[in-house]
Formats: structure tokens, sequence, C-alpha cells
């Protein structure tokens, strides 16, 4: 550990008040420091909060200059712990980065699932939309999806703007890119640039701020799907923090897709993988030396051909009941084209030195 005590003007420790053992009285507490949701002002936030203990060696620290160096201190901490909140939590316009889904088949639609980040207010939501490709693009992207199989492809906004401008607006009027990948700058030369989206429909749009994740992981693994019976997509559940974002397309579903329909499925559905089980396998298991998820971990097996037992259910809140009977069970297995990222999704702005 190279750390110099000298240089260290100011000890803190830490705590927590956790939300089962003080109760009311800790719900009080944040109310008193407007720790509320971001819908009732009256409800306090949920989850334990933390705080900080300066630490001195002297019950009796009487010396004026130690107590104005201690209170200093202790200010400079708090205000440079407050910037890095602001920075997390300040709305601007931005790039944002779509994974594209399906297609493959001309008579089904191209799905877009935004790569999501739970630490920036820009692009705190998990947010999943169809919409229509021009022509010339949508011919682009399968003539480059089949010249790289198991390789994704991303679209992304060419000038900078807010994701609830874009959507507002059905991204009628917003110039987008095409890329294999997420391209390493704003400069890589893209597939296919300066066209717009059409007849866009959202199909998922939750907010992946504070309070409204839930404190627990779920006991099973939850992803939306969505579709067609033909072309099966999945997306991850991000309702807890740390996570990672796993989109996957083209999945083989048709055991479950049999029983449901397509206008069901074009509006999304919520499954559980029954025998992968999230709460214990959290945090997610990585590559070693790496960021990347470990998607052929034990327990985990979200590798092409893994056949996962699986039970659908019209909504996140009806799976994780537990008192909801499920629209359909059987079997799901992803296919060659994953996009798996814990990096990004749990990345802090203030680490952070180049646009998403």
């Amino acid at each position: 550990m190279n750390d110099d005590i000298k240089e260290r003007p100011l000890f803190l420790t830490s705590s927590v008040f956790g939300e089962k053992p003080y109760g009311e009285c800790l719900e009080t507490f944040k109310r008193r420091l407007g720790l509320t949701t971001a819908t009732d002002d009256t409800k306090p936030a949920p989850g334990d909060m933390r705080f900080l203990v300066n630490v001195t060696m002297s019950p009796w620290p009487t010396s004026p200059d130690f107590m104005a160096t201690l209170v200093e201190n202790f200010r400079e901490v708090a205000e440079a712990g407050v910037r890095r909140c602001i920075k997390r939590n300040t709305l601007s316009k931005d790039t944002h980065g779509f994974v594209v889904q399906g297609g493959v088949d001309d008579s089904e639609p191209i799905y877009f699932s935004h790569i999501a980040m739970f630490n920036m207010a820009n692009h705190r939501k998990q947010l999943i939309i169809t919409a229509d490709l021009p022509a010339d693009v949508r011919a682009e992207y399968k003539k480059q999806r089949k010249a790289n199989p198991g390789k994704f492809f991303t679209i992304a906004n060419v000038e900078k703007d807010t994701l609830e401008d874009m959507i507002k607006s059905g991204a009628a009027t917003t110039k987008f890119r095409l890329d294999l990948g997420i391209p390493p700058s704003e400069h890589t030369e893209p597939l296919m640039k300066d066209f717009c989206l059409h007849n866009l429909r959202v199909v998922v749009d939750e907010s992946m701020a504070f309070a409204a994740l839930d404190t627990q992981y779920p006991d099973r693994m939850p992803f939306y799907m969505y579709g067609s019976r033909k072309e099966t997509h999945l997306d991850h559940v991000l309702k807890t923090a740390p996570n990672a974002q796993i989109t996957a397309d083209l999945v083989d579903a048709t055991d479950l897709t049999s029983q449901l329909s397509d206008e069901r499925l074009a509006k999304g559905v919520v499954v559980l993988l029954d025998d992968v089980f999230e709460k214990s396998l959290q945090p997610l298991p990585l590559v070693r030396d790496s960021n990347q998820v470990d998607l052929g971990a034990p327990g985990f097996g979200l590798k092409e051909g893994v056949q996962h037992r699986a039970s659908v259910y019209s909504t996140y809140e009806e799976a994780t009941s537990g008192t909801v009977a499920p629209l359909a069970t059987g079997t799901i297995s992803v296919g060659d084209t994953i996009f798996a990222d814990w990096a990004d999704v749990n990345m802090d702005p203030n680490d952070m030195e180049h646009d998403h």
C-alpha cells in the first residue's frame, strides 16, 4: 500500500444506518435531510444510509488551531464529494448508444437497446425501442451482420441531445450513425451516418435512478423478452446496482413463444431464468484481470446452445412477487450475438475522460 500518513490531513471512518434495525427513526431522519423519492417528497428514499465519522486520537481537542484545521479539512472532503455527486446527477445533452437487435428477416422489426449507466444522469434509463431504418441503412446492416457473425452493432446520435428529447420527437429529426461494435471515438468512420429513425415505438422505459431501484437482487435472473415468435430478443432487467447489461438477440425461445402471441411479444414480457440464481451470483463473475462478464461461468452459462429453464410473466413486479402464475414455462437459450457490459454501466463519470 503506497500511502504516506503525513499526507493525510484528516482520518474519516464510515458507518451505516440500516433500514431494518433503525426503521421509523431512519425514515424520519431521511425526511429531515430531504432524502425522499423522486415522485413523492414525503416518502423517504429506500435503502440503508451511510455516513462519515471524523476520528480524533484525543477526547479533548481544545486547541483552536486544531479545531479550525479539522473543520476546514472536513469541509474540503465534503465539498469534493458534493462536486462528484453534481457531476453524476446533472442532465445535459450527450451521445447515446443503442445496441441493434434483429431485423435479419425483412419482415421483422429492428429493436434498439439503450446502453445505460447507473451513475450518470444522462444515461440513467433502461430503454428499449423499435423503429424503422432507411432501406439503404437496413441493407448495409444486414450485409455487415452476415459478414461479421457473432458481432454486435450499435447506432448513436451524431449531434448531442438528451435522451428524453430524442424519444419525445420520435427521433424523426435526430441524425444517427451505424457502427460495428462501440466506436473508440466519435472520429471513427461509421458504416453509415446521417440517417433518421421512423415509426419509433417504446417497448421498455424504466428509470435507473437510485429511488427506482430495488435494495435486493432478485432470486432468479430476469430479462425483458420482446420481438416476435420468429425473432426474439432479451435484455437483462437493471433494477439493482452494480449490475451488468446483457443484451442478446435472436435467442432460441420457441418453447416459450409458442405459448405467447406476437402481439404480446411486441409489447414485451419478462422472463425468469429459473436455474440462474442472480442473488447468489452477484456481483456477476468477470473474466480474470478484466471487466468482461464471464458468461460461461458455473451457474451462469449464458452461452450459445446452453438450455435454461424459464418462466414468463407480464411484468417484472409479477415475476418477482412469487404469487403470480407464469404465462408460459419452458426452455430458452441465447444465440451467438451477445452484448455484455459491466464497466460502462457501473462507471463513475468522475473517472470518465471521454464521451459515452
